[in-house]
Protein backbone atom coordinates (compact mmCIF):
# COMPACT_ATOMS: atom_id res chain seq x y z
CA UNK A 1 0.00 0.00 0.00
CA UNK A 2 2.68 2.38 0.71
CA UNK A 3 3.77 2.49 -3.48
CA UNK A 4 0.23 2.87 -4.28
CA UNK A 5 0.66 6.25 -1.57
CA UNK A 6 3.79 7.10 -3.74
CA UNK A 7 2.24 6.54 -7.08
CA UNK A 8 -1.68 6.95 -6.96
CA UNK A 9 -1.60 6.29 -10.47
CA UNK A 10 -1.14 2.59 -10.16
CA UNK A 11 1.21 -0.21 -9.03
CA UNK A 12 1.62 -4.08 -10.45
CA UNK A 13 3.37 -7.01 -9.04
CA UNK A 14 5.51 -8.41 -11.79
CA UNK A 15 7.81 -11.59 -11.24
CA UNK A 16 9.13 -10.56 -7.50
CA UNK A 17 9.78 -6.25 -8.88
CA UNK A 18 6.68 -3.91 -9.35
CA UNK A 19 5.57 -1.81 -12.20
CA UNK A 20 4.53 1.51 -11.48
CA UNK A 21 2.74 3.75 -13.44
CA UNK A 22 3.64 7.95 -13.29
CA UNK A 23 4.42 10.78 -15.73
CA UNK A 24 8.40 10.28 -14.99
CA UNK A 25 10.72 7.37 -14.09
CA UNK A 26 10.96 7.72 -10.13
CA UNK A 27 13.88 8.95 -8.43
CA UNK A 28 15.44 7.31 -5.42
CA UNK A 29 14.34 3.32 -6.95
CA UNK A 30 16.23 0.99 -9.02
CA UNK A 31 14.69 1.60 -12.60
CA UNK A 32 15.56 -1.87 -14.49
CA UNK A 33 13.10 -0.60 -17.59
CA UNK A 34 10.99 2.29 -18.65
CA UNK A 35 8.55 1.98 -21.35
CA UNK A 36 5.75 4.01 -22.57
CA UNK A 37 2.05 2.07 -21.68
CA UNK A 38 -0.62 1.97 -24.58
CA UNK A 39 -3.56 4.44 -24.52
CA UNK A 40 -6.44 3.60 -22.41
CA UNK A 41 -4.40 1.62 -19.87
CA UNK A 42 -5.88 4.06 -17.07
CA UNK A 43 -9.35 2.17 -17.35
CA UNK A 44 -7.55 -1.69 -18.87
CA UNK A 45 -7.95 -2.70 -15.68
CA UNK A 46 -11.42 -2.91 -15.75
CA UNK A 47 -11.07 -6.08 -17.97
CA UNK A 48 -10.19 -8.16 -14.80
CA UNK A 49 -12.87 -7.13 -12.84
CA UNK A 50 -16.61 -9.26 -13.24
CA UNK A 51 -19.57 -9.84 -10.63
CA UNK A 52 -20.58 -12.21 -9.34
CA UNK A 53 -23.37 -14.16 -7.84
CA UNK A 54 -22.98 -15.01 -4.32
CA UNK A 55 -26.39 -16.76 -2.90
CA UNK A 56 -29.24 -13.90 -2.82
CA UNK A 57 -26.46 -11.29 -4.23
CA UNK A 58 -24.96 -10.59 -7.18
CA UNK A 59 -21.75 -8.69 -6.41
CA UNK A 60 -19.56 -6.31 -8.84
CA UNK A 61 -18.55 -3.00 -10.74
CA UNK A 62 -20.97 -0.79 -11.66
CA UNK A 63 -19.49 -1.13 -15.59
CA UNK A 64 -21.68 -4.38 -15.51
CA UNK A 65 -25.61 -4.94 -15.24
CA UNK A 66 -26.70 -7.26 -12.17
CA UNK A 67 -29.25 -10.54 -13.33
CA UNK A 68 -32.90 -8.82 -12.05
CA UNK A 69 -32.77 -11.76 -9.61
CA UNK A 70 -30.65 -11.22 -7.65
CA UNK A 71 -29.67 -7.87 -5.32
CA UNK A 72 -26.62 -6.12 -6.32
CA UNK A 73 -23.80 -4.92 -4.21
CA UNK A 74 -22.05 -2.43 -6.55
CA UNK A 75 -18.60 -2.27 -5.76
CA UNK A 76 -16.21 0.51 -7.88
CA UNK A 77 -12.35 -1.51 -6.88
CA UNK A 78 -10.58 1.82 -8.28
CA UNK A 79 -6.95 0.27 -8.18
CA UNK A 80 -7.22 -0.33 -4.75
CA UNK A 81 -9.49 -2.87 -3.48
CA UNK A 82 -11.41 -5.83 -5.84
CA UNK A 83 -15.31 -6.39 -6.30
CA UNK A 84 -15.74 -9.26 -4.69
CA UNK A 85 -15.07 -11.87 -6.56
CA UNK A 86 -12.53 -13.33 -4.17
CA UNK A 87 -13.66 -16.69 -3.12
CA UNK A 88 -12.90 -15.67 1.01
CA UNK A 89 -15.11 -12.74 0.19
CA UNK A 90 -18.19 -14.88 -1.22
CA UNK A 91 -17.49 -17.10 1.16
CA UNK A 92 -17.86 -14.63 4.04
CA UNK A 93 -20.91 -13.46 2.91
CA UNK A 94 -22.44 -17.07 1.95
CA UNK A 95 -21.97 -17.53 5.74
CA UNK A 96 -23.44 -14.09 6.80
CA UNK A 97 -26.71 -14.94 5.04
CA UNK A 98 -26.68 -18.17 7.19
CA UNK A 99 -27.09 -16.52 10.50
CA UNK A 100 -29.72 -14.30 12.22
CA UNK A 101 -28.86 -10.36 12.35
CA UNK A 102 -27.41 -8.54 14.39
CA UNK A 103 -24.81 -5.57 15.36
CA UNK A 104 -21.70 -6.20 13.13
CA UNK A 105 -18.30 -4.98 13.19
CA UNK A 106 -16.34 -6.03 9.96
CA UNK A 107 -12.60 -6.11 10.60
CA UNK A 108 -10.53 -5.01 7.72
CA UNK A 109 -13.57 -3.69 5.74
CA UNK A 110 -11.34 -3.12 2.24
CA UNK A 111 -13.75 -2.26 -0.07
CA UNK A 112 -16.83 -2.64 2.02
CA UNK A 113 -18.52 -5.45 0.40
CA UNK A 114 -19.20 -7.42 3.28
CA UNK A 115 -20.10 -4.59 5.28
CA UNK A 116 -22.53 -3.70 2.52
CA UNK A 117 -24.12 -7.07 2.17
CA UNK A 118 -24.97 -7.19 6.40
CA UNK A 119 -26.40 -3.84 5.91
CA UNK A 120 -28.49 -5.27 2.99
CA UNK A 121 -29.20 -8.61 4.69
CA UNK A 122 -30.62 -6.57 7.63
CA UNK A 123 -27.58 -6.35 10.44
CA UNK A 124 -27.40 -3.06 12.54
CA UNK A 125 -25.49 -1.10 13.00
CA UNK A 126 -22.35 -1.75 10.28
CA UNK A 127 -19.21 -1.14 11.59
CA UNK A 128 -15.81 -1.34 9.49
CA UNK A 129 -12.80 -0.99 10.65
CA UNK A 130 -9.44 -0.91 8.16
CA UNK A 131 -5.82 -0.12 8.88
CA UNK A 132 -6.06 2.11 5.33
CA UNK A 133 -7.46 5.02 4.76
CA UNK A 134 -8.33 4.34 1.11
CA UNK A 135 -10.14 1.39 2.43
CA UNK A 136 -12.10 3.73 4.77
CA UNK A 137 -12.68 6.10 1.61
CA UNK A 138 -13.77 3.26 -0.45
CA UNK A 139 -16.20 1.28 1.83
CA UNK A 140 -17.97 4.71 2.73
CA UNK A 141 -18.32 5.60 -0.94
CA UNK A 142 -19.43 2.08 -2.05
CA UNK A 143 -21.90 2.42 1.02
CA UNK A 144 -23.23 5.42 0.03
CA UNK A 145 -24.03 4.01 -3.79
CA UNK A 146 -25.41 1.06 -2.62
CA UNK A 147 -28.32 3.16 -0.23
CA UNK A 148 -26.85 2.25 3.04
CA UNK A 149 -25.53 3.16 6.38
CA UNK A 150 -21.99 1.72 7.92
CA UNK A 151 -19.90 3.50 10.43
CA UNK A 152 -16.29 3.43 8.93
CA UNK A 153 -13.40 4.10 10.51
CA UNK A 154 -9.65 3.85 10.64
CA UNK A 155 -8.44 1.64 13.60
CA UNK A 156 -6.09 -1.01 14.32
CA UNK A 157 -7.97 -4.08 15.68
CA UNK A 158 -4.93 -5.57 17.21
CA UNK A 159 -4.17 -2.47 19.45
CA UNK A 160 -7.21 -0.37 19.74
CA UNK A 161 -10.62 -0.35 21.03
CA UNK A 162 -13.03 -2.44 19.89
CA UNK A 163 -17.01 -2.10 19.80
CA UNK A 164 -18.94 -4.87 21.08
CA UNK A 165 -21.13 -6.41 18.51
CA UNK A 166 -22.95 -9.73 18.33
CA UNK A 167 -21.88 -10.67 15.42
CA UNK A 168 -18.12 -10.01 14.15
CA UNK A 169 -16.59 -10.65 10.71
CA UNK A 170 -13.01 -10.81 9.40
CA UNK A 171 -11.39 -11.76 6.21
CA UNK A 172 -7.69 -11.00 6.86
CA UNK A 173 -5.10 -13.95 7.27
CA UNK A 174 -4.84 -17.06 9.64
CA UNK A 175 -2.47 -15.14 12.52
CA UNK A 176 -4.72 -12.42 12.61
CA UNK A 177 -8.02 -14.40 13.02
CA UNK A 178 -6.44 -15.76 15.78
CA UNK A 179 -5.22 -12.57 17.50
CA UNK A 180 -8.08 -10.94 17.32
CA UNK A 181 -10.45 -13.55 18.76
CA UNK A 182 -9.26 -13.03 22.40
CA UNK A 183 -10.28 -9.44 22.25
CA UNK A 184 -13.77 -9.54 20.52
CA UNK A 185 -16.65 -9.09 22.60
CA UNK A 186 -19.10 -10.91 19.96
CA UNK A 187 -20.85 -14.10 20.25
CA UNK A 188 -20.09 -14.76 16.42
CA UNK A 189 -17.19 -14.59 14.50
CA UNK A 190 -16.83 -15.34 10.78
CA UNK A 191 -13.76 -15.61 9.26
CA UNK A 192 -11.88 -16.24 6.22
CA UNK A 193 -8.64 -15.56 4.40
CA UNK A 194 -7.03 -18.49 4.87
CA UNK A 195 -6.27 -21.60 2.60
CA UNK A 196 -8.71 -24.76 3.33
CA UNK A 197 -5.80 -26.69 4.61
CA UNK A 198 -5.81 -23.83 7.41
CA UNK A 199 -7.56 -24.67 10.68
CA UNK A 200 -7.92 -21.49 12.85
CA UNK A 201 -6.66 -22.36 16.63
CA UNK A 202 -9.31 -19.85 18.95
CA UNK A 203 -9.83 -21.03 22.56
CA UNK A 204 -13.21 -20.23 23.94
CA UNK A 205 -14.77 -21.05 20.58
CA UNK A 206 -16.45 -23.67 18.50
CA UNK A 207 -16.70 -24.32 14.54
CA UNK A 208 -20.62 -24.24 13.22
CA UNK A 209 -20.05 -23.96 9.91
CA UNK A 210 -17.06 -24.33 7.47
CA UNK A 211 -17.22 -23.18 3.39
CA UNK A 212 -14.72 -24.18 1.04
CA UNK A 213 -14.02 -22.77 -2.27
CA UNK A 214 -11.23 -22.34 -4.94
CA UNK A 215 -8.84 -23.80 -2.27
CA UNK A 216 -9.51 -21.36 0.29
CA UNK A 217 -12.20 -21.73 3.44
CA UNK A 218 -14.24 -19.41 5.59
CA UNK A 219 -15.38 -20.36 9.21
CA UNK A 220 -18.39 -19.79 11.80
CA UNK A 221 -17.41 -19.72 15.05
CA UNK A 222 -19.86 -19.13 18.26
CA UNK A 223 -18.29 -18.46 20.99
CA UNK A 224 -18.34 -21.08 24.07
CA UNK A 225 -21.52 -20.67 26.61
CA UNK A 226 -20.81 -22.20 29.46
CA UNK A 227 -24.77 -22.81 30.69
CA UNK A 228 -24.80 -25.17 27.55
CA UNK A 229 -21.53 -26.72 29.39
CA UNK A 230 -21.53 -29.98 30.80
CA UNK A 231 -18.24 -31.77 32.11
CA UNK A 232 -18.37 -34.91 33.50
CA UNK A 233 -15.27 -37.54 34.25
CA UNK A 234 -16.95 -41.28 35.52
CA UNK A 235 -19.73 -40.69 38.10
CA UNK A 236 -18.61 -37.17 38.68
CA UNK A 237 -20.35 -34.19 36.88
CA UNK A 238 -20.46 -30.67 36.60
CA UNK A 239 -23.77 -29.11 35.27
CA UNK A 240 -25.01 -25.02 35.27
CA UNK A 241 -26.55 -24.32 38.21
CA UNK A 242 -30.33 -24.75 38.28
CA UNK A 243 -33.08 -23.17 40.13
CA UNK A 244 -34.14 -25.65 43.06
CA UNK A 245 -30.02 -27.17 43.26
CA UNK A 246 -29.95 -25.24 46.83
CA UNK A 247 -32.65 -27.29 48.11
CA UNK A 248 -31.65 -30.40 46.42
CA UNK A 249 -28.03 -30.07 47.70
CA UNK A 250 -29.51 -28.79 51.77
CA UNK A 251 -26.71 -26.90 53.06
CA UNK A 252 -25.81 -23.83 52.22
CA UNK A 253 -22.70 -21.27 53.37
CA UNK A 254 -25.02 -20.14 56.61
CA UNK A 255 -24.12 -23.43 57.97
CA UNK A 256 -20.88 -23.08 60.63
CA UNK A 257 -19.38 -25.84 59.50
CA UNK A 258 -19.73 -25.46 55.60
CA UNK A 259 -19.56 -21.60 55.80
CA UNK A 260 -16.66 -22.14 58.57
CA UNK A 261 -13.88 -20.43 56.21
CA UNK A 262 -15.86 -18.22 53.73
CA UNK A 263 -15.79 -14.36 53.85
CA UNK A 264 -17.73 -11.20 52.58
CA UNK A 265 -15.85 -9.49 49.70
CA UNK A 266 -14.80 -6.08 50.77
CA UNK A 267 -15.48 -4.27 47.05
CA UNK A 268 -18.57 -5.10 47.70
CA UNK A 269 -20.76 -3.13 50.01
CA UNK A 270 -22.66 -4.39 52.99
CA UNK A 271 -25.85 -5.05 51.75
CA UNK A 272 -25.35 -4.56 48.37
CA UNK A 273 -25.80 -6.68 45.48
CA UNK A 274 -22.70 -9.13 43.51
CA UNK A 275 -21.83 -7.28 39.91
CA UNK A 276 -24.04 -8.52 37.16
CA UNK A 277 -21.54 -10.93 35.51
CA UNK A 278 -22.97 -13.20 33.34
CA UNK A 279 -19.81 -14.81 32.09
CA UNK A 280 -18.76 -16.24 35.51
CA UNK A 281 -20.03 -19.97 35.66
CA UNK A 282 -21.54 -21.75 38.21
CA UNK A 283 -22.12 -25.26 38.66
CA UNK A 284 -23.78 -27.76 40.20
CA UNK A 285 -21.59 -30.93 41.67
CA UNK A 286 -23.59 -33.86 40.48
CA UNK A 287 -22.02 -37.35 42.08
CA UNK A 288 -24.26 -40.85 42.11
CA UNK A 289 -27.26 -38.24 40.61
CA UNK A 290 -27.37 -35.72 43.07
CA UNK A 291 -26.22 -32.38 43.67
CA UNK A 292 -23.49 -32.58 46.13
CA UNK A 293 -22.12 -29.52 46.17
CA UNK A 294 -21.61 -26.02 43.83
CA UNK A 295 -18.37 -24.79 42.37
CA UNK A 296 -18.64 -21.00 40.97
CA UNK A 297 -16.49 -17.68 39.85
CA UNK A 298 -16.44 -14.95 41.71
CA UNK A 299 -18.78 -12.24 39.34
CA UNK A 300 -17.06 -9.17 38.42
CA UNK A 301 -13.02 -10.26 39.19
CA UNK A 302 -10.73 -11.51 36.45
CA UNK A 303 -8.51 -13.49 36.55
CA UNK A 304 -11.31 -15.81 37.24
CA UNK A 305 -11.57 -16.67 41.34
CA UNK A 306 -13.01 -20.03 42.08
CA UNK A 307 -14.97 -21.01 44.94
CA UNK A 308 -16.75 -24.46 46.08
CA UNK A 309 -18.12 -26.01 49.46
CA UNK A 310 -19.39 -29.72 49.41
CA UNK A 311 -22.04 -31.60 51.39
CA UNK A 312 -20.27 -32.71 54.74
CA UNK A 313 -22.02 -36.19 53.81
CA UNK A 314 -19.46 -36.52 50.64
CA UNK A 315 -16.51 -35.38 52.34
CA UNK A 316 -13.31 -36.97 51.89
CA UNK A 317 -14.03 -38.52 49.01
CA UNK A 318 -12.06 -36.38 46.70
CA UNK A 319 -14.66 -34.79 44.93
CA UNK A 320 -13.43 -31.47 45.43
CA UNK A 321 -10.28 -31.98 44.03
CA UNK A 322 -11.92 -33.93 41.24
CA UNK A 323 -14.20 -31.23 40.44
CA UNK A 324 -11.78 -28.27 40.97
CA UNK A 325 -9.44 -30.13 38.70
CA UNK A 326 -11.98 -30.55 35.45
CA UNK A 327 -13.32 -27.30 35.69
CA UNK A 328 -9.75 -25.71 35.95
CA UNK A 329 -8.98 -28.27 32.68
CA UNK A 330 -11.89 -26.94 30.85
CA UNK A 331 -11.40 -23.04 31.89
CA UNK A 332 -7.58 -22.68 30.87
CA UNK A 333 -7.93 -25.56 27.95
CA UNK A 334 -11.49 -24.70 26.13
CA UNK A 335 -12.49 -21.36 26.80
CA UNK A 336 -8.93 -20.58 26.97
CA UNK A 337 -8.98 -18.06 30.15
CA UNK A 338 -4.93 -17.74 31.00
CA UNK A 339 -5.24 -18.27 34.74
CA UNK A 340 -7.41 -18.95 37.04
CA UNK A 341 -7.14 -18.49 41.04
CA UNK A 342 -8.23 -19.76 44.39
CA UNK A 343 -7.92 -18.02 47.88
CA UNK A 344 -8.63 -19.78 51.00
CA UNK A 345 -8.27 -18.75 54.54
CA UNK A 346 -4.66 -19.92 56.07
CA UNK A 347 -6.07 -21.99 58.13
CA UNK A 348 -8.32 -24.56 55.95
CA UNK A 349 -6.03 -27.19 55.41
CA UNK A 350 -8.50 -28.85 53.32
CA UNK A 351 -8.86 -26.11 50.77
CA UNK A 352 -5.20 -25.95 50.77
CA UNK A 353 -5.03 -29.30 49.56
CA UNK A 354 -7.05 -29.70 47.09
CA UNK A 355 -5.63 -26.49 45.66
CA UNK A 356 -2.55 -27.91 45.43
CA UNK A 357 -3.72 -31.64 44.44
CA UNK A 358 -5.62 -29.61 41.73
CA UNK A 359 -1.99 -28.19 40.23
CA UNK A 360 -2.66 -24.89 41.30
CA UNK A 361 0.88 -23.03 42.89
CA UNK A 362 1.12 -21.14 46.44
CA UNK A 363 1.36 -17.73 45.31
CA UNK A 364 1.69 -15.74 48.26
CA UNK A 365 -0.69 -14.14 50.68
CA UNK A 366 -3.58 -11.26 49.85
CA UNK A 367 -4.09 -9.02 52.54
CA UNK A 368 -6.87 -7.87 52.89
CA UNK A 369 -8.83 -10.07 50.60
CA UNK A 370 -12.02 -10.88 52.56
CA UNK A 371 -13.65 -10.09 55.73
CA UNK A 372 -13.62 -13.92 57.39
CA UNK A 373 -15.83 -14.62 59.86
CA UNK A 374 -12.73 -14.72 62.43
CA UNK A 375 -12.32 -11.33 62.07
CA UNK A 376 -9.32 -11.89 59.73
CA UNK A 377 -8.75 -10.23 56.39
CA UNK A 378 -5.99 -12.39 54.74
CA UNK A 379 -6.06 -15.15 52.33
CA UNK A 380 -3.63 -17.55 50.85
CA UNK A 381 -3.74 -17.46 46.77
CA UNK A 382 -3.01 -19.88 44.73
CA UNK A 383 -2.79 -19.93 41.12
CA UNK A 384 -3.33 -22.20 37.80
CA UNK A 385 -2.04 -21.18 34.28
CA UNK A 386 -2.47 -22.56 31.01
Amino acid sequence: MLLLHLFPEGVEELDGAFAVYADEPPIGFDVLEADDVREGWEDSWREFHHGVAVGRFWVGPPWEDPPPELEPIVVDPGRAFGTGAHATTRLSLELLQSIEPGSLLDIGCGSGVLSIGAAKLGFAPVTGVDLDEAAIEATTANARVNGVEIAAHVADALADALPRTEIAVANVALDVVERLAPRLDTTTFVTSGYLDRDEPALPGWERADRRTADGWAADLFQRIDWRSARLSEDDLELRPWEDGDQDRLGTSLSDPLVGRYFGKRLDVAEGAPLPDDPDAPIFAIVAGGAVVGVIWFARGIRPFDVGYYLHPDVWGRGLATRSLSLVSDWMLSVLGERRVVLHTHPANERSKAVAQRAGYASAGVVDPYARFKDGSTAALRYVRDR
